[in-house]
């Protein structure tokens, strides 16, 4: 593999742990944000008298999205960092 193959399948290996990355950031800040308004209402006027207390039990959890993405997105930065490191290290080809 030459030096060009390996520098273009590094970078795009970072590009694609970035998307992935924030793939795995929004799906567990939209998780936080449910969460977060369920609290809210619960902690409303009507409810909150009914039934004190009802929001402390609730807890972001992490979603199954946010694991794959970024268990994929570490494994492709790895990938990626790797690439360029062969791509550094290989010999400059010169022109015949």
């Amino acid at each position: 593999m030459n030096r060009q193959v390996s520098l273009a399948l590094g970078m795009c290996c970072l590009i694609a742990a970035a998307v992935l990355g924030y793939v795995a950031f929004d799906s567990y800040k939209t998780e936080a944000d449910k969460v977060e308004a369920q609290k809210e209402l619960l902690q409303g006027p009507v409810v909150g008298r009914l039934l004190p207390g009802l929001a402390k039990g609730l807890e972001t959890t992490t979603p199954t999205t946010t694991k794959i993405c970024g268990a994929i997105s570490v494994g492709t930065a790895v990938a990626g960092m790797m690439f360029l490191i062969l791509a550094a290290s290989a010999p400059k080809h010169s022109p015949q």
